[in-house]
């Protein structure tokens, strides 16, 4: 019976607002400590003094960490310029190399190695076709 009392208690009745009243809230197992007062600072301390040290020391904090930073984006600028510096130089040599091939496919003597490796010869003497249509100067 007791449990349908605090049922009753705790859940009010939703009624008009002018007829609810206000219930005091039931508080339990609170333990309350008395309030201390902030220990006043000994006059031996210079809290001018102590303001100025801590913002020198916050001054020289983000300093370093501003310049620590600056310091990483300039190395990773660095080390991307490297990179490209090493590409470029790994395609020059390329380029030379891909130009003495060059070099040596066009060669007189690759060219006619090849032609007769292909089933090419040399023609015995002097041949000349006359095409239909065409007029040969005689004066040449």
């Amino acid at each position: 019976m007791t449990s349908a009392k605090r049922a009753i208690i705790e859940i009010p009745e939703i009624q008009p607002e002018e007829l609810i009243e206000q219930q005091p809230l039931r508080k339990e197992n609170v333990i309350a400590f008395p309030r201390q007062k902030p220990k006043p600072l000994p006059e031996t301390v210079n809290l001018p003094l102590a303001r100025s040290i801590i913002l020198f020391i916050c001054a020289f904090v983000l300093a370093g960490f501003i310049s620590s930073t600056r310091s990483a984006y300039l190395y990773s600028i660095s080390q991307a310029i490297e990179a490209e510096q090493s590409e470029i130089t790994t395609m020059q040599n390329q380029n030379e190399m891909l130009r003495i091939k060059i070099y040596q496919a066009s060669s007189l003597e690759t060219i006619e190695q090849r032609a007769i490796g292909l089933g090419f010869h040399k023609p015995g003497m002097d041949q000349y076709l006359k095409l239909p249509g065409l007029s040969v100067n005689q004066s040449d």
